[in-house]
């Protein structure tokens, strides 16, 4: 049979052609099969026919599928091209690439946490030489975000320094320094500096994990990593010392213009460390209670903001200090070896005078109203926020100047000390009752600018007493007193209480809360 001139000269199909009929259904095809039956005259002219036809039918579809082949191929072919083309073209008109650049600099400064505090970021990251994160990770993307992250100073502004891992580095490498005579920078070290070196000139956030005895001449690598973050100190501006270590180098009296921060982390190590860094700018600090600072060479400059100090067990070397730009102080004090370091607080504040003195937060469990009212005297501060663990006679009582308080914070509520009295919320909230006032009149309400109250419960509380009925009376106490001239607001008008979770929902149910938040008050209960 012969292609039709109509077919299609790709496929052979053609509209005009008549199909080849199959004679017989199948079932009878296969009766007769199995018999020797013989066929009547019709069915054996169809089948006649049929046959006759057939061998050119089948050619025509062999001719047919040969073609429908090459076609399929070409249509493959052509699938296959159209879909790589898409692939790569479609990529062109990734939004990545029209991102704008300060917007993409955004994305990077998020990924380096540079938003993120400091000392939360040192706990959380790793090391400046761990190539598999950022930023060194942006510079494996493309050419345009290397660039860019070469020319942003910002992302390479915290540096976390780890002995061990520039050893690791040093080790790992050392058969490449071995293949020239020519002596080479260790690694770690170079990389150190290359990530430094792009800082530029901007204020640096140092985290530095390296023993102090390594700081010696004797150890090539150890003294190369201090002259090199030597060489930059005068960009530091935080500075976070691991495992309480201290610096066994002399600096020069300018050589820490820019420090603000100073943290010294906690270790088991129970040889304590002098800490000797002229920085006459420093406004926050802070030591765990084994490690020696000196003082007077940090303090002998203008304190501006905020100065957080942990427990000292020796306080030898502590001179008189007066600090009058200082608005911040954390005190947090937790003896657990010895009786005798229950005096370091008193030791600690005696050493200080705050005329500028806005926030005292105290954590101690030991008795020290007489040190806070001998601090407040010399001080003569006006207190506005107080924040208080362990021992509430530090507020009832110790503080005498309460004109101006306006945020007290009171924690470990319910919790048995092991050095003092049981913290209890029925002192706190006595103590804000009129009857409770040392101001001279008995119809003024005590602490006039009080806004807000914190009371937060030891998820171990003991407490029994009736928390909201005692807020209640304490607040109409406060209000019955009240006078247009001295008092007209309600007081506190934000209560935060965080308790157990027993202990939250009583509080929750409590008829009083009603009453309460009638009289204006924002109260939230939070269970632990």
């Amino acid at each position: 049979m012969t292609t039709p001139a109509s077919a299609c000269p790709k496929c052979g199909h053609s509209f005009v052609s008549v199909p080849l009929i199959t004679p017989l259904p199948k079932d009878r095809i296969h009766r007769l099969l199995r018999t020797n039956d013989y066929l009547s005259d019709e069915d054996e002219s169809m089948l006649q026919s049929f046959i006759s036809n057939a061998p050119s039918k089948l050619s025509h579809l062999e001719a047919r599928i040969v073609l429908v082949k090459a076609l399929l191929d070409e249509l493959e072919t052509a699938k296959e091209d159209i879909r790589m083309a898409f692939s790569k073209r479609k990529k062109l008109l990734n939004p990545m690439r029209r991102m704008p650049e300060d917007l993409l600099v955004e994305i990077f400064l998020h990924g380096v946490g540079y938003y993120t505090d400091p000392e939360e970021y040192f706990l959380a990251a790793k090391h400046s030489l761990d190539l598999g994160s950022p930023p060194w990770t942006y510079g494996r993307v493309c050419h345009r975000w290397k660039e860019i992250a070469i020319q942003t100073p910002l992302l390479w502004t915290r540096v976390k320094v780890e002995m061990k891992n520039i050893t690791s580095f040093w080790r790992h490498k050392v058969n490449i320094m071995s293949t020239s005579n020519v002596p080479r920078l260790p690694f770690g070290l170079s990389l150190l500096s290359l990530y430094l070196g792009r800082s530029a000139a901007l204020p640096l956030s140092i985290y530095v994990d390296v023993p102090a005895n390594c700081f010696s001449s004797s150890d090539d690598l150890a003294y190369g990593i201090s002259v090199l973050m030597a060489s930059y100190s005068r960009r530091w501006e935080s500075l976070f010392l691991g495992k309480g270590q201290g610096f066994n180098m002399m600096f020069a009296e300018d050589s820490f213009p820019m420090l603000r921060t100073l943290r010294v982390q906690d270790d088991s190590d129970d040889t304590p460390t002098v800490i000797d860094i002229p920085a006459l700018r420093l406004k926050s600090w802070s030591t765990p209670d084994h490690r020696l600072l000196n003082l007077h060479g940090l303090m002998s400059g203008s304190f501006e903001d905020r100065s957080t100090a942990s427990s000292f067990a020796e306080i030898g070397r502590f001179n008189p200090v007066n600090l009058p730009g200082l608005r911040e102080l954390v005190l947090d004090h937790r003896p657990t070896k010895t009786s005798a370091e229950l005096k370091a607080p008193k030791t600690f504040l005696d050493s200080l005078t705050c005329l500028a003195l806005v926030l005292l937060s105290v954590v101690t469990y030991g008795s020290q109203k007489s040190t806070i009212q001998g601090f407040e005297k010399r001080s003569a501060f006006k207190l506005e926020r107080l924040d208080i663990t362990g021992q509430t006679e530090i507020f009832d009582g110790g503080t005498q100047n309460n004109a101006y308080l306006k945020s007290l914070v009171i924690r470990s509520i319910g919790e048995t000390a092991n050095y003092g009295s049981f913290v209890s919320v029925q002192n706190v909230l006595s103590s804000l009752e009129p009857h409770a006032a040392s101001l001279g009149s008995s119809s003024m309400a005590p602490f006039p600018a009080f806004r807000r109250l914190e009371l937060h419960f030891s998820p171990y509380s003991v407490e029994t007493w009736d928390t909201i009925e005692a807020l209640f009376l304490c607040v109409s106490s406060r209000l019955s007193c009240a006078n247009t001239a001295e008092y007209d607001k309600l007081s506190p008008i934000e209560v935060l209480i965080t308790a157990p979770d027993g202990q939250a929902r009583k509080m929750l149910d409590h008829p009083r809360l009603g009453e309460l938040r009638l009289l204006g008050m924002k109260i939230n209960i939070v269970a632990l």
